[in-house]
């Protein structure tokens, strides 16, 4: 009897245990599509970039900021089984001179396997840059490709413990959040464990997602005539949530009205926000580089 106690004992313990250690790990589903355009805070966008596509791109779909660079991969023409999640490219744009400097460290024929490219994120502290949306041979998208930032060669490419179509880089905690539509996953530094999930549930099309100060950053794009209608909003704008990380709780929504374009995906560094938007219409052939003009106050 007594060993069977010490047994239950030892059990909750452990329970415990790891219940405060694993502060992400309560499952929590926020429902992102019950906030509507009249509770949402509304944003202005300042142009930083109008850049053209390179032969073969079809879209822009990621980017990450460096402290040198505006790092953006793209996907070419035609659907998966037509090759359009294979041979992809990057564009390199010099942030100081606010110009296209890919040629001086490829040739624009160089091309990546980062399969459609959703998400893309960058870890300072190692100067890595980090592309997830590459397929398993079931069509799920678990598999990421890890770059210098330094050259833009593969330095690394492996498989998530979930599947993901967006990423960032928590860099208070040295761990990286992963989106794949409702769910997000928090991975340890080498993305090989998971340390918790939450969702956050909308009808919107889901986008790649960035970090700031405690907080993750999910770009949804109205693509949908009734999504769109569902949260009040028009087709072709955008909605970002801002969600608590370890609570997995919003904090806030704010819509971006104009410019009615798709926004692929969002960074931050040293305190400023940036949002990459993929050209449609007669700008197809172009994408574009937004400062967002959060207030210091919505920042946390």
């Amino acid at each position: 009897m007594r060993q069977r106690y010490k047994v239950i004992v030892i059990i909750l313990a452990l329970v415990v245990v790891c219940a405060l250690g694993r502060e992400y790990a309560i499952r929590k589903s926020t429902p992102a599509a019950s906030i509507k355009v009249d509770e949402m805070t509304p944003l202005s966008l300042e142009l930083v970039y109008c850049g053209e596509k390179p032969d073969g791109m079809s879209s822009v779909q990621s980017m990450a900021v460096t402290e040198d660079y505006f790092v953006v991969a793209g996907r070419p023409f035609g659907t998966v089984e037509q090759g359009g999640e294979t041979n992809n490219k990057l564009v390199i744009v010099d942030r100081d001179e606010l110009r296209d400097v890919s040629q001086k460290f490829f040739n624009r024929n160089r091309t990546y396997e980062f399969g459609h490219a959703n998400g893309m994120c960058y870890n300072p502290n190692e100067r890595l840059l980090t592309v997830v949306g590459v397929r398993n041979s079931d069509g799920y998208c678990d598999g990421f490709v890890g770059l210098s930032a330094d050259d833009f060669k593969v330095s690394d490419s492996g498989t998530l413990p979930c599947y993901g179509n967006g990423i960032a880089y928590d860099g208070d905690s040295d761990t990286y959040i992963v989106r794949n539509e409702s769910n997000i996953s928090v991975l340890d530094s080498a993305l090989v464990n998971r340390i918790g999930d939450f969702e956050v549930s909308t009808n919107l099309t889901n986008q790649d997602i960035g970090y700031f100060n405690g907080r993750v950053y999910l770009v949804n794009w109205a693509y949908h005539r009734n999504d769109a209608r569902a949260v009040g909003i028009r087709v072709n704008e955008n909605v970002i949530y801002q969600v608590d990380v370890r609570s997995g709780e919003i904090l806030q929504a704010f819509v971006v009205r104009e410019p009615r374009m798709e926004m692929e995906s969002i960074d931050f560094i040293d305190g400023e926000a940036y949002a990459l938007f993929n050209g449609g219409g007669g700008r197809h052939g172009c994408f574009y580089i937004y400062r967002i003009d959060f207030e210091e106050k919505d920042l946390g």
